[in-house]
């Protein structure tokens, strides 16, 4: 899921950044495009680090070999393109052979429930509604916060990520990828709509209060 982490580890620093630089403070902007950077240098030392001692691992004391093993049995079979050294049966040249739009599909029809008392069956709406209140917001108002957009840009970028590039990996392992939903996006979109609710909620009683002290 390297990519999905990645993307995920950038969320909350990526939305400020975009959020302070849409209001023109540069100093701030700077701050977390440095913050950005640093994060980013550090995680891949991290992924290296790691990717380090399981070469050393598949090859016996022999990096360059765990490296290329690594590479050529994970990387390929995962990501799609390893059906020339890697026989998985039926399933597996499936998986090589759906499109991604196929597998994208797949995962917005969620089994068992998104949170206690939510149906998976309805993660599409749970999905489109946060957009359509975004959207809304930044056509009625100015001011409205444009972190959000970017919140729910990326927290939907992280997930999807790892449906396109490990696609055979997901069209596998459909039981296990589900997860990826929650690096983020379903509770952004939970966020979204809780505060949504909120604002209505506090215009209905300014308005019944102006009615009465009419």
């Amino acid at each position: 899921y390297i990519s999905s982490c990645m993307i995920g580890l950038m969320l909350f620093p990526f939305a400020e950044f975009a959020g302070v630089g849409l209001s023109g403070d540069r100093k701030k902007a700077a701050v977390y495009l440095r913050t950005m950077f640093i994060m980013g240098i550090l995680a891949v030392a991290g992924f290296g680090v790691a990717f380090s001692m399981h070469a050393y691992l598949r090859g016996s004391g022999n990096i360059p070999l765990g490296a290329e093993t690594i590479i050529k049995e994970d990387a390929f079979r995962r990501m799609g393109n390893g059906y020339k050294s890697w026989d998985g049966g039926d399933v597996a040249l499936d998986s090589y052979t759906v499109t991604v739009p196929e597998v994208i599909a797949t995962y917005f029809v969620m089994p068992g429930e998104i949170v206690t008392g939510v149906s998976g069956k309805m993660l599409p709406f749970i999905s489109a509604l946060p957009a359509a209140v975004i959207i809304w917001d930044l056509i009625r108002r100015k001011d409205a916060d444009r972190r959000i957009v970017f919140l729910y840009i990326i927290s939907l970028a992280a997930p999807l990520s790892w449906f396109i590039l490990g696609k055979a990996h997901s069209y596998v392992h459909v039981h296990l990828n589900y997860v990826l939903w929650y690096l983020g996006f379903v509770q952004i979109c939970f966020y979204v709509m809780i505060g949504k609710m909120g604002e209505c909620i506090k215009l209905a009683r300014a308005s019944r209060a102006a009615v009465k002290n009419a």
